[in-house]
């Protein structure tokens, strides 16, 4: 575990921002999440001390900080439903009932609110999801994302020049028909930006290049606009600011192109591998890719502002460690996870390695789990993702799946896998963790 200075009343900083973030991880209240020790964050960790068996005196030294790493590693936080009580919640959640009374020592049983929280001890049986297949799919998905509001799974079908909606609850699908044949897209603030092919990839061309960008709303499933570019995009991403960005697709190195909603070009800028799938940081305007036919592999990203590269970095490593052509970034942006099972920060320094190759990444932060797609055939592999005070990145299970899982997702508590079955056509699959 990493070693922690000891806080106390009127210290600040970082370290003090996740106690707070720890104790209400716990179900404790230290006032606002702002890396200032006062008052409310004193009161809060003398509450989580008397309820320890600690010395109350309100000083996080190595005793309160054991403490809590081994609270983090063992409970989570359950909101009372209407009908609960604490042996349903037992019964449900495969946990006895004197650890459940024992981790909730100022909890009266018989006075439960719905909304009120309570500690729940991580159960050691799990039920096993059973994977369900909800669609077959009648075409090849070029590329595929989930919505962040609505349980639907998008599609771009470059063949057929169609984007799919399939909601994956009610098992209904729609699709909308393009004149150019939609390849990748990107989700941001209930909107989808979609790459549309026009001249196509090429290695090299003195030809003009063409290509278009759509812009559909999510919320009504119709098209906003759609606009041409005088250029092939490979990939496309959206920053913080609403700046449309793409990677090229063809003449092996050109730059990033950006674009406003409207249509109107802002700037060629930067320079870059073609076929380069790109992804944007969760939190920053930054623009990570990896090349796809140059060795050794390497990733970049860039760091972009009102439309313009303002810098780039490389991976320092060039050939030290095994580069995948898929990656994704975690919610919280501290991480690259390349495919080739390499994880990376996010300047790209080399954290550790899971030595297991995986299809795609997703993540379950509040329950401190990732979820991989199996590289070597089917199922699903089960990570720890650890806390901010023990990072581990430990397997810790494995779930079945119908079909090798492609494209993978994680929302309201199920897996949202878009996979290939046995005689090789494209399923989805829904596996609910509950």
């Amino acid at each position: 575990m990493t070693k922690l200075r000891t806080l106390r009343r009127g210290t600040w900083g970082d370290d003090v921002r996740l106690l707070q973030t720890s104790l209400i991880s716990l179900g404790y209240n230290p006032g606002p999440n702002d890396g200032i020790f006062g008052s409310k964050t004193t009161a809060a960790v003398i509450q989580f001390q008397q309820n320890n068996g600690l010395v109350p005196d309100g000083i996080v030294g190595p005793l309160t900080w054991s403490a809590i790493q081994r609270q983090l590693n063992t409970l989570e936080i359950y909101t009372i439903q209407t009908g609960d009580t604490f042996y349903k919640i037992a019964l449900a959640k495969k946990v006895p009932l004197s650890e459940l009374l024992a981790v909730n020592p100022g909890i009266d049983p018989n006075r439960l609110m719905v909304g009120q929280t309570i500690k729940l001890p991580k159960s050691t049986v799990e039920a096993v999801p059973i994977p369900i297949t909800i669609a077959t799919l009648g075409f090849i998905p070029a590329d595929s994302v989930l919505d962040l509001v609505k349980p639907i799974l998008y599609m771009t079908d470059n063949a057929n020049r169609r984007l799919y909606a399939v909601n994956y609850q009610t098992k209904t699908i729609s699709f909308m028909q393009f004149d150019l044949a939609p390849e990748r897209l990107t989700y941001a603030k209930e909107k989808l930006y979609i790459a549309l092919l026009k001249s196509g990839h090429q290695y090299y061309t003195t030809s003009p290049l063409e290509g278009g960008i759509a812009i559909v709303d999510t919320k009504t499933f119709t098209l906003i606009t759609q606009f041409a570019i005088n250029t092939d995009p490979y990939d496309i991403v959206v920053d913080h600011d609403g700046y449309i960005y793409t990677m090229p697709g063809s003449n092996q190195w050109e730059p990033i192109d950006s674009f406003t909603e409207d249509g109107q070009k802002v700037a060629s800028s930067g320079n870059t591998r073609f076929w380069s799938p790109s992804e944007m940081h969760p939190l920053i305007n930054r623009i990570y890719s990896v090349d796809t036919d140059s060795s050794p592999r390497d990733m970049e990203y860039f760091d972009v502002l009102n439309g313009l590269v303002q810098s780039q970095k490389d991976s320092p490593y060039h050939g030290d460690y095994n580069m995948a052509t898929n990656f994704r970034l975690s919610p919280d942006g501290n991480y690259v996870f390349n495919g080739s099972g390499e994880i990376f920060d996010a300047n790209l320094g080399h954290v550790t390695s899971l030595n297991t190759k995986f299809t795609d990444v997703t993540f379950d932060l509040a329950n401190n789990k990732f979820y991989l797609g199996n590289k070597a055939g089917k199922g699903i592999m089960v990570f720890d993702y650890g806390t901010d005070l023990n990072r581990v990145f430990k397997q810790i299970g494995s779930i079945s799946t119908n079909g090798y899982v492609q494209n993978l997702f994680f929302q309201n508590n199920s897996l949202i896998a878009l996979s290939k079955n046995d005689p090789g056509q494209y399923i989805i699959e829904v596996l609910n963790l509950r």
